[in-house]
């Protein structure tokens, strides 16, 4: 088994047995329900102030082939009641590659508030 494969079976894995079901919104209002296994990224940076700043988001891992798009400002997941609305801090990009093969997305995401 090569690397792409032992990635591709680890994500089914994961979708398969670390995932919760949570609905992905787009702006104009249309759903879709996709397992996601949830975490957390810590982004560490200084602000204009020279403040040090630290911010921790929630984030979900996605399969990428379940989403048909990438996911976007404006877009929200909600997951047992509680919208988040995804965005990353300090100009970071909102979603990253998981993985070295593009097979998962990991999104960022901040809590707005309830369903």
């Amino acid at each position: 088994m090569d690397r792409r494969e032992a990635i591709i079976k680890m994500n089914a894995n994961r979708d398969k047995h670390a995932t919760i079901t949570v609905v992905y919104v787009r702006p104009d209002g249309s759903r879709l329900s996709v397992p996601a296994t949830p975490g957390k990224t810590v982004f560490r940076y200084t602000d204009q102030r020279n403040q040090s700043v630290v911010e921790e988001t929630r984030d979900y891992l996605v399969t990428a082939e379940l989403l048909s798009f990438e996911p976007e400002r404006g877009d929200t997941i909600v997951e047992a009641g509680l919208v988040y609305q995804v965005a990353a801090p300090n100009q970071e990009p909102l979603w990253r590659w998981h993985d070295s093969f593009r097979i998962c997305r990991r999104i960022h995401a901040k809590l707005i508030g309830e369903a």
